[in-house]
This record gives structure tokens, C-alpha cells and sequence, in this order.
């Protein structure tokens, strides 16, 4: 009410003879958390805050136990929906599994950590915006931009490449093998992983390697084919950092294997 009063809003001659609520006090109460000073977004609907609640004990009339809010942080504008189940939003749920699906598609045909899961769900994500769909005749991406989205900078999500490192020796190899998986949102570039430690940053000299890794399940095989090829040295450089990131991830230990038993293969 103060807040109104300062603004015009509202007419109160004395607010400060005003009781307070003890119901107000009691349930507003809060913890406050250590935070730093946040920034607004600077127009409507460039961020929205959005959580569900629930489910709450006592459900009222219509079978309600749960709302779900969404909130402007431009101008603070609410926007509330009583729900029955937190499934309730269809197109929201669909989309949620086609993401889930084609992360597990990606992360299980790149054999990347399933830490990096957060990288994956952007990219498909990313996809649908810029790919048309059957609802509307152009993509989201243009519809909510006004222009058509570019498609030269999109890459193969997990597809390694060779990326250019700052080294301080002259002799020491300036480039080292990592994955793509992923785009920056406040800038321009690629995010990588390096599998060797375990470490994603940002960089944009690159030189990708999507070709062979395309077309790795149907021409290199074995050993044998690998340091047949003309990019032989690649093709071991890679090997190398694929042995590298599983000792370091402790996949596995070495044992003696019990007689008359085949030991697990490994790619």
C-alpha cells in the first residue's frame, strides 16, 4: 500500500496509523539470501521468471494443488495458472521429451560424460528454434526476431576438432583435440570440452574435424584402417586423448580376465 500511495495510486491520508497484518507478516516472512545487486532487462519480455508451486495440501474446489507463476522482470508484470498436475502444460511436456530424447541420442552416438548434459539440451534446443515446424510456415527464430536465421556457424555437436591454445614454449604443439559442444549466448564463438581435463571453455580458432567423425562408425573400424588413413597422425592424436579422458575418469581398472572369457570390447 506504501507503494501505491507513493505513486498516486492510491489515496490514504495517515498510512502509517495503519495496524499491521499479522497473517502478512507471519506467511511473507522469509529468508534473505546473500545476493548481489541484480540488473533489469531492459524491455518487455526479455526475461521472464517462472516456477511451479506444489503440490500444496490442501487442494481447493476444482482439484487444484499446484499454480505456476510468470513473472516480467522488465516491468515485475504476473502472470498466475492454477493447475491440477504439474503435467498438465502439453506442449511444454512434449517438448521436454523431444529434447530428452535427442539429448540421449547425441550424448549416446558422441560417447561424451553425461556431465556436459547442459550443453547438449541448448543445442537441440537451438535447432528447433531455427528449423521450421508444422504450426507456423516460418521458423521461431525469424518470427521472433524479424529476420531469418543464419546457418553458417552451426557445427556438429561432440564432432572433434582442433582448437589453437595460447603456449608460452615455441616448441610445444599450439593446438590440442578437443569436442564441440556448444554456442556462447553473450558472445561470439564455441564452447568446447577438453576430455584430457575435463575443462569447457570458449574459443574461435578452430579447425573442425566433422567429415571423419560423420563417417568414423562406417570406415574406421580397426586399428589398421585408422593408421592406413591419410590423417593418420589425427586419427592416433585422437585415440590418444579418447585413453587419456577414460583414465582419467576411472572407466574402468585394469584386471586379469577370468579364464575362457572375452574381455568387453572398447571404441
Amino acid at each position: 500500500m506504501r507503494k501505491l500511495m507513493d505513486s498516486k495510486s492510491l489515496e490514504v491520508d495517515d498510512l502509517d496509523n495503519l495496524p499491521n497484518c499479522k497473517s502478512c507478516l507471519k506467511w511473507k516472512m522469509t529468508k534473505k539470501s546473500f545476493v548481489g545487486q541484480s540488473v533489469l532487462a531492459n524491455g518487455l519480455l526479455d526475461l521472464i521468471h517462472t516456477d511451479v508451486c506444489g503440490p500444496l495440501n490442501t487442494p481447493i474446489r476444482g482439484g487444484y494443488s499446484y499454480f505456476i507463476t510468470f513473472t516480467d522482470d522488465h516491468v515485475r508484470y504476473d502472470y498466475v495458472n492454477l493447475m491440477r498436475t504439474p503435467h498438465l502444460n502439453g506442449v511444454a511436456e512434449r517438448r521436454n521429451r523431444t529434447l530428452l530424447n535427442m539429448v540421449q541420442s547425441m550424448t549416446s552416438f558422441t560417447e561424451m560424460p553425461p556431465s556436459l548434459w547442459g550443453y547438449t539440451l541448448e543445442m537441440p534446443a537451438k535447432l528447433h528454434n531455427i528449423a521450421p515446424s508444422k504450426t507456423v510456415p516460418q521458423t521461431p527464430y525469424e518470427i521472433w526476431h524479424g529476420k531469418p536465421a543464419s546457418y553458417k556457424y552451426l557445427g556438429v555437436w561432440g564432432s572433434p576438432a582442433f582448437v589453437k591454445r595460447l603456449v608460452g614454449d615455441k616448441l610445444e604443439s599450439k593446438f590440442s583435440l578437443c569436442r564441440f559442444v556448444g554456442y556462447p549466448k553473450e558472445t561470439a564463438g564455441y564452447y568446447f570440452c577438453d576430455p584430457s581435463e575435463q575443462k569447457v571453455f570458449i574459443l574461435r580458432n578452430v579447425m573442425f574435424l566433422e567429415k571423419g567423425f560423420l563417417w568414423i562408425a562406417d570406415v574406421m573400424r580397426t586399428y589398421e584402417e585408422a593408421m592406413s588413413d591419410i590423417d593418420s597422425d589425427k586419427w592416433l592424436e585422437a585415440m590418444r586423448s579418447e585413453m587419456d579422458s577414460m583414465g582419467s575418469n576411472q572407466l574402468w581398472t585394469l584386471v586379469n580376465p577370468p579364464k575362457g572369457v572375452k574381455p568387453v570390447g572398447c571404441k
